[in-house]
């Protein structure tokens, strides 16, 4: 790979890919081979939704490497990739190689293979039955089923989640599916919901609200899409060139109907519980995306300066708002007195506390509806001292649609897909000639916007 002999960046793409290391799993010496010089192509994937990496190496075989090592799956290739700067801190990363999804020839001597790897963690994961019982906020079980069955750390400290303390049996569950089970459980006082994932960057995992990732400022320097720009980027430096956007893909929709059909626009929730045959005391709740959404920005969760919300509660039906209309009635089991001290999973303290898991659900599926996929140069998302890529808000800047020399350089702005993003999901593609993050991005509210066509 030529990224591997770079000693100075040249430009915002450039990176150094400084060992990939194969340790074989077939036989007891450990036998070890560094492939970095015949790799072509490393994605790797990190998700908000996931509590572990994945990935694919591409590499040429022309030196037998595939039966020195004798691929058999589980063997582990650690990765190291620094910037090509002087006091550039490394990435070290360590994986287990899952299985192989190609192995063509391009001639008698040479073969491409394709494999696919995921962290270690996640892959001692399947090897573990949890059958155990936990108890305490759910947050904190959460935590405690990682760090008893897979040793690892979290990032923190954790902020502690708003629901009263549960007891749940794990019922026969990898360590990562309880885990994330639980995790979906927790929510803040205001019904947001926690994001349980890891990174790139460093070997914790992390456990984090989505108010505290929406409260995080990002850099102050956006990233620009501008085509005349991105087409002289050679002539610019290169911490120029780091933050203009390569090319974007919009995933918005812009459409309610998918979350009004799931019951979270506006929708009667009720509790029904097997053991007395009806519904539990006072019968349900009432949910309201709209009332949601207004109580994040009051609370300041959806910034003042972005406040326009992406969805609108403007169309009515005979008169009344979409949100308060119930137009789904979404029944909901609920075994009470399963234990004598805690609550079970499924169980809550009173209604609010439901209505709390409600909104947890609305909110996960409202900020995804929105989305934008943006390419950058690599350069600001590769540093070991930190993670700065998903669970971080990044600014996006684009110029609008209208053309009016006369128009003042602030008022340019396309007002509707610029603004604050939080970063989803994100692939690092390391290539032989360059280094770029393709960032699924996503928002909650709009910057404000001129209301004047001009």
């Amino acid at each position: 790979m030529n990224a591997t002999t770079k000693n100075k960046a040249m430009s915002a793409h450039d990176y150094v890919l400084q060992s990939a290391i194969i340790t074989s799993s077939v036989d007891t010496s450990n036998t070890t081979v560094d492939i970095k010089n015949i790799i072509t192509d490393i994605d790797i994937y990190e998700h908000l939704d996931k509590p572990y990496i994945t990935g694919e190496i591409l590499f040429i075989d022309d030196a037998n490497v595939y039966n020195y090592i004798g691929f058999s799956g589980a063997e582990f290739i650690e990765l190291t990739f620094k910037l090509p700067d002087e006091e550039a801190i490394a990435i070290t990363k360590k994986f287990v190689i899952e299985d192989t999804i190609k192995n063509v020839r391009s001639n008698d001597r040479t073969s491409a293979v394709l494999i696919r790897i995921v962290e270690v963690h996640a892959f001692n994961s399947t090897l573990i039955n949890v059958n155990k019982a936990y108890q305490g906020k759910p947050v904190d079980i959460v935590q405690n089923i990682i760090r008893d069955n897979l040793g690892k750390d979290f990032s923190g400290p954790v902020q502690a989640d708003a629901q009263s303390p549960i007891k749940v049996l794990i019922p026969n569950m990898t360590p990562l599916q309880a885990a994330r089970w639980v995790n979906e459980r927790a929510t803040t006082i205001d019904g947001v919901p926690y994001y349980f994932f890891s990174t790139l960057a460093n070997d914790k995992l992390h456990i984090i609200p989505l108010n505290l990732m929406l409260s995080t400022n990002p850099d102050p320097v956006p990233y620009v899409y501008s085509q005349i720009t991105t087409s002289i980027a050679a002539s610019k430096g290169i911490e120029e060139q780091a933050q203009l956007i390569q090319s974007y893909t919009s995933k918005s929709n812009d459409e309610i109907v998918s979350l009004i059909q799931k019951g979270l626009v506006g929708a009667q929730y009720k509790f029904y519980d097997p053991t007395i045959g009806s519904e539990i005391k006072n019968g349900g709740v009432t949910h309201n995306l709209d009332d949601t959404l207004q109580e994040l920005k009051s609370n300041q969760i959806i910034a003042k300066n972005q406040n326009v919300l992406t969805y609108s509660n403007n169309y009515k039906l005979n008169e009344i708002p979409v949100a308060q209309l119930k137009s789904r009635v979404v029944t909901k089991v609920v075994m009470s007195d399963v234990y004598n001290s805690k609550n079970s999973y499924s169980e809550a303290v009173d209604l609010s506390q439901h209505k709390l898991k409600v909104t947890n659900e609305a909110l996960r599926e409202t900020i995804t509806r929105n989305a934008i996929e943006v390419i950058l140069p690599g350069r600001n998302f590769l540093n070991g001292a930190y993670s700065n890529t998903i669970g971080n808000q990044i600014t996006l800047k684009f110029l609008d649609t209208a053309v009016n020399p006369s128009r003042e350089e602030e008022s340019l702005e396309d007002q509707k897909k610029s603004g604050d993003y939080l970063m989803y999901a994100v692939r690092h593609s390391f290539k032989n000639e360059r280094y770029d993050v393709i960032a699924s991005c996503v928002k909650l509210a709009d910057l404000p916007r001129e209301t004047n066509i001009k």
